[in-house]
């Protein structure tokens, strides 16, 4: 009986043969043939081995293989699982947290129209609110998009006159693929409102472990540190969540730079 295990399989050389048999009594015997010279005269050498036991390891440790391999899956899908609902836990907290800013700015803008004064901390507050709750709610489609996150993503660099270039393959997995864009749509906000940008380069490469992603842009900035609040803190957060990273580089523009694993078997877009 010729034996289908793949740790066992009969080998076919070029000198002879590799041949694994089972006895009717069940011991598992492995033949090799192997022709020898010693320059005038060949022999032919054929060595029997009884490898019953070492059979049956081999045949325990492929199992146990398969039964790792599918319980690393299954690890997989729980893993993604739990940053879905964690991206959506994080939606939810910016929807009640975009609520209750607008509450507020609402209360404060009534007081305006209704020519009660406001101190200039009062104006100056009202108008952070209000900045703060758009951005807020420029992030969210972002978050809850379904199909094309570039094609929601360029409708907003059209809203604010900034074109984006993207160089390189982008991610096949979703996960990646939506921290990426939300890394792009940051870096957009703050390129044209800080630095007077009007054309964004994304420039995309991978290896076997991260998407490496560099975010250009042709603004002027003389910065040399950043101070990470608001959109830029979020992003970090979402970022670190999935095992990203968040760096930037400075020069007369700021790059931002954005490392994310590569896991293979991802769910694609």
């Amino acid at each position: 009986m010729r034996l289908d295990q793949p740790q066992l399989e009969n080998v076919q050389q070029e000198d002879g043969a590799s041949l694994f048999f089972q006895l009717p009594a069940g011991e598992i015997w492995h033949f090799r043939r192997q022709l020898l010279s010693d320059g005038d005269t060949g022999f032919i050498q054929i060595e029997a081995s009884e490898i019953t036991q070492l059979y049956h390891m081999s045949k325990e440790l492929y199992q146990n293989n398969i039964r790792l391999y599918n319980l690393r899956e299954r690890q997989e899908a729980l893993l993604s699982d739990i940053a879905q609902i964690n991206r959506e836990s994080e939606l939810l907290a910016t929807k009640m947290r975009i609520h209750d800013d607008l509450g507020r700015c609402l209360v404060a803008t009534k007081r305006v129209i209704g020519a009660q004064a406001l101190s200039d901390a009062e104006y100056r507050e009202l108008l952070n609110g209000w900045e703060e709750a758009i951005r807020d709610m420029t992030n969210i489609p972002l978050q809850s998009i379904t199909k094309s996150p570039e094609e929601e993503l360029r409708k907003v660099a059209d809203l604010v006159g900034c074109k984006i270039e993207l160089i390189g393959e982008q991610p096949a997995e979703r996960r990646a693929l939506l921290l990426l864009y939300h890394a792009i749509r940051e870096a957009l906000t703050n390129a044209v409102r800080h630095a007077g940008a009007d054309r964004l380069t994304v420039t995309i490469t991978q290896d076997e472990a991260h998407y490496h992603i560099l975010i250009a842009s042709n603004g002027k900035s003389s910065v040399t540190e950043i101070r990470e609040s608001g959109g830029l803190g979020s992003l970090r957060k979402s970022l670190e969540q999935e095992g990203a990273s968040l760096s930037y580089l400075f020069g007369e523009s700021v790059t931002v730079v954005v490392d994310i694993p590569y896991r293979k078997g991802g769910r694609s877009v």
